[in-house]
């Protein structure tokens, strides 16, 4: 266990700058979802445009805007944070470092890794949702933070399947050929999402779909929230068990 432990720690020391770089972008994203809102009316007004049906300026169309971009943005990221996870330990500089640092097995290594990569991930995206709960209180009346709390949980889950996916390609292949598969794998699920709209089963399998069950959430229909949870996990949990058996017997 203290191999593990020591390990887990010297990931931290490699991730801690990306994660900090990924968790400001989302704030930033947040943060402009937010001023977009309050300052559109007048931003159009002073410039002579007029346009009707405009988004109501409020808590929930602040959050939409977040979370409905969030599985384009949280693939994006999750696709550039996680395409080099295993693919760069190949390369000669790099290969030192881990011999020595990592007195553990194959497949030690690549669950620690990918369990560090999607708990921090995870974690990221519920702060970035939390500093989107208190920055959009300044603005507008904010809903119950537990409902809110419960529906990120199932937003960044969602979300963190694309990181998922990525992390179980980058176990046997390289950096190229992850994008590659990850870019069609996020085409794969944006059609199927739109499929969703027409067939309600097939939400199932898009991580995208999932994500907009947090209307439903929102407003304190939880019918579905532990079926929902419970299908993101297996969604998460699958490509890893799958990862590792593909990296158990990697040369590294």
């Amino acid at each position: 266990m203290k191999r593990q432990i020591t390990h887990l720690l010297n990931l931290f020391e490699l991730e801690r700058k990306s994660l900090l770089i990924i968790f400001l972008f989302f704030v930033f994203s947040a943060s402009l979802s937010a001023v977009t809102l309050l300052f559109l009316p007048d931003i159009l007004k002073a410039s002579g445009l007029t346009i009707t049906n405009l988004p109501k300026a409020d808590f929930t169309a602040l959050i939409k805007d977040f979370w409905g971009n969030l599985p384009l943005n949280g693939a994006i990221v999750a696709l550039i944070y996680g395409s080099t996870a295993f693919s760069s330990e190949t390369d000669i500089n790099k290969r030192g470092y881990f011999i020595l640092s990592r007195p553990i097995t194959n497949t030690e290594h690549y669950y620690l890794k990918s369990v560090f990569k999607l708990t921090a991930f995870f974690i990221v995206l519920i702060l970035a949702s939390i500093y989107t709960y208190l920055f959009g209180s300044i603005f507008y009346a904010p809903p119950d933070f537990g409902t809110f709390l419960l529906s990120s949980i199932e937003v960044s889950l969602a979300t963190t399947i694309f990181l998922a996916v990525v992390l179980s390609t980058n176990s046997i292949l390289n950096t190229g050929a992850t994008i590659g598969i990850g870019v069609l794998f996020i085409v794969l699920d944006i059609s199927v999402s739109v499929l969703a709209q027409f067939i309600d089963w097939i939400k199932w399998f898009s991580p995208t779909a999932l994500t907009l069950e947090w209307v439903k959430f929102m407003e304190n229909d939880y019918s579905l929230y532990v079926q929902s949870i419970s299908v993101e996990i297996v969604w998460i949990v699958f490509p890893i068990v799958l990862g590792t058996i593909l990296y158990r017997n990697r040369d590294i």
